[in-house]
């Protein structure tokens, strides 16, 4: 059996990677926040993701849904507000066309 990473972990790791860099690039350093607060949102995603997988009941559903991206993708999108508005960084919302403050 081949040995499987957690998700989350190698997500972790790209963050931190990010994290690091906003030392040195203050030039780029609000994408790199953006980018280190997306890694580890989708890292908890694919944790989730993995641990659903064996039941039956559970599938990833499609974007195509209006319901999906009214409701999950915009809560998708506020977690990344609350994560990334203390490190300052833009926070935009690019699936329904709204501008957190």
């Amino acid at each position: 059996m081949a040995h499987i990473l957690d998700p989350a972990a190698v997500f972790e790791t790209r963050a931190a990677r990010a994290t690091t860099l906003l030392a040195s690039a203050p030039l780029v350093a609000e994408p790199l926040a953006f980018a280190a607060g997306l890694f580890r949102m989708q890292g908890r995603l694919a944790s989730t993701a993995r641990l659903f997988r064996a039941d039956p009941r559970y599938r990833i559903p499609v974007k195509a849904d209006p319901n999906i991206v009214i409701n999950n993708i915009r809560e998708s999108h506020r977690i990344l507000v609350r994560e990334l508005g203390p490190l300052g960084a833009l926070k935009l919302g690019g699936m329904y066309g709204i501008l957190f403050e």
